[in-house]
């Protein structure tokens, strides 16, 4: 915008505002209302979208969390379990040279 403060304005004729206004719409400066709601109201469907997708993998996530815990005490005492009852040392005979 600091461009249209440059500007001579005394100076610029019909012709001259006319190519400044279709320069703005060319490079998006200047958009029609309709396309700017439209515009935002795309973006806040989206957003509530994503936002809905990042609550249903936060849920997912903790449920993992949480069975991941629960296996984790069960994989514990399994394991207890098994070094209790294998024997220390292995039966199997080995070569002696």
């Amino acid at each position: 915008m600091s461009e249209l403060t440059a500007l001579p304005w005394d100076s610029v004729g019909t012709v001259g505002l006319a190519l400044i206004v279709m320069a703005m719409v060319v490079t998006g400066r200047l958009v029609p209302r309709s396309m700017l709601d439209k515009l935002t109201t795309d973006l806040a469907q989206q957003n509530e979208y994503l936002r809905k997708h990042i609550d249903a993998q936060q849920a997912v996530k903790s449920e993992l969390a949480t069975q991941n815990t629960e296996l984790l005490s069960t994989a514990k005492l399994a394991t207890a379990l098994l070094q209790a009852v294998a024997p220390r040392e292995s039966h199997v005979a080995q070569d002696q040279e």
